[in-house]
């Protein structure tokens, strides 16, 4: 995991784990969220248990557990890491990509 986190130069890493709001994604709704990973620049840490995605991408890892905390810093605090724009982007590219498929996140608790 190290080894792939460090090779991840000037675009980062993406840590997605869907915790406890879902936790059994049908293979075509896991097939399509790995489509969309693969799409983005960043490598990605994916917390995913189920049958590998036939559609993961080259920058996506799979790992049963993700030490997040050491991963991204203070726990609960992403809205300082990043900007408003970041964020407006993100929600564009995510609505854009989850178009026509019934999965919900919540972003805030």
């Amino acid at each position: 995991m190290e080894e792939f986190v460090q090779s991840s130069g000037e675009h980062g890493i993406v840590v997605f784990s869907l915790g406890s709001m879902i936790y059994n994604l049908t293979e075509e709704k896991s097939n399509m969220v790995a489509l969309a990973l693969s799409q983005i620049p960043q490598k990605v840490l994916w917390r995913y248990k189920g049958k590998k995605p036939e559609t993961l991408g080259p920058n996506t890892r799979i790992y049963d557990w993700i030490p997040q905390n050491d991963l991204l810093g203070i726990a609960g605090d992403w809205k300082n890491h990043f900007t408003v724009a970041q964020n407006e982007t993100f929600n564009e590219d995510y609505e854009r990509k989850m178009a026509g498929t019934n999965l919900q996140f919540r972003t805030e608790i």
